[in-house]
């Protein structure tokens, strides 16, 4: 796995150049029919799947939605697993 490491900045943040928060993470890249599958493991929060349908511009990405649907049923992701936050608003937000 390559590493990536991700300053994000707030407006303020930028004039001072100091991060707000810095994302560590190691990914490992698949393609499957068109669709990229990230493995990412992130420092502080674990492990994660992204499946991403990339549609050319005049292609429609709704052309996805099977393909994503059937990979989910075959990860066996359900629903109440589903983030919808990036990894630096989930490292960034108060603890529970």
């Amino acid at each position: 796995m390559l590493p990536s490491f991700y300053a994000i900045y707030g407006r303020k943040a930028r004039k001072q150049r100091t991060s707000v928060v810095v994302v560590s993470k190691a990914r490992r890249l698949f393609v499957f029919e068109g669709v990229r599958i990230h493995l990412d493991c992130v420092e502080g929060l674990g492990d994660f799947i992204e499946f991403e349908g990339v549609a050319a511009t005049d292609e429609d990405p709704g052309r996805f939605e099977p393909m994503l649907a059937e990979l989910r049923r075959a990860f066996a992701i359900p629903d109440a697993d589903l983030v919808g936050e990036s990894y630096s608003d989930l490292l960034s937000a108060p603890p529970p």
